[in-house]
């Protein structure tokens, strides 16, 4: 059992947590006996806006159970995934989303359960793997729609068992419109 009885504000930055990294961040910590609560946490996230609250429960023997729902506006895709994944992108685009996680442990990312909505301006996504593989079948059937820049893309999607699935992934691009499923 944890004594810990905390509470305070957070304003300031910059801010550095797992692989973001953000400028500004402000928000309310309350850490009572085995349970975080983060409230209103909000601030500059990669030169768009982010907005979220997060709960862990530390109780469990394995990891720490959790639940956290965030959306952000007009984050940079680039800087975002680049830092996510430490090397450098030819992504582009703004991405607008939320994430609400509805359970999961930090232990195990089976265990991820909820669901979202995500949509992006003015993109540059072919790099991404499950697009890149399309790249070449698209630019043999008129070159350069395989690069083309995606005016919109938008999707909502399931996150369960750690496996996300959408059924209306819509791309739409100058030259063509792509719809994916699964």
């Amino acid at each position: 059992r944890l004594d810990a009885d905390l509470h305070f504000e957070v304003d300031g930055g910059p801010f550095e947590w797992w692989k973001f990294r953000v400028p500004r961040i402000e928000g309310r910590v309350d850490w009572v006996g085995d349970k975080l609560r983060l409230r209103n946490v909000q601030g500059i996230f990669y030169q768009g806006t982010g907005l979220g609250n997060a709960e862990f429960d530390f109780s469990p023997l394995q990891g720490a159970d959790f639940w956290l729902d965030w959306a952000a506006t007009d984050a940079d895709l680039r800087t975002l995934l680049g830092d996510i994944s430490g090397k450098t992108n030819r992504l582009e685009g703004l991405l607008t989303g939320r994430l609400l996680v509805t359970h999961a442990n930090t232990l195990d990312r089976q265990s991820w359960q909820g669901g979202g909505r995500v949509s992006l301006r003015d993109g540059v996504i072919w790099s991404i793997p499950i697009f890149g593989i399309l790249s070449p079948a698209l630019d043999a059937i008129v070159p350069g729609l395989g690069s083309a820049r995606a005016r919109e893309a938008t999707a909502t999607y399931l996150i369960t068992n750690g496996v996300v699935r959408s059924d209306d992934l819509e791309i739409r691009a100058s030259m063509m419109r792509l719809q994916y499923r699964g």
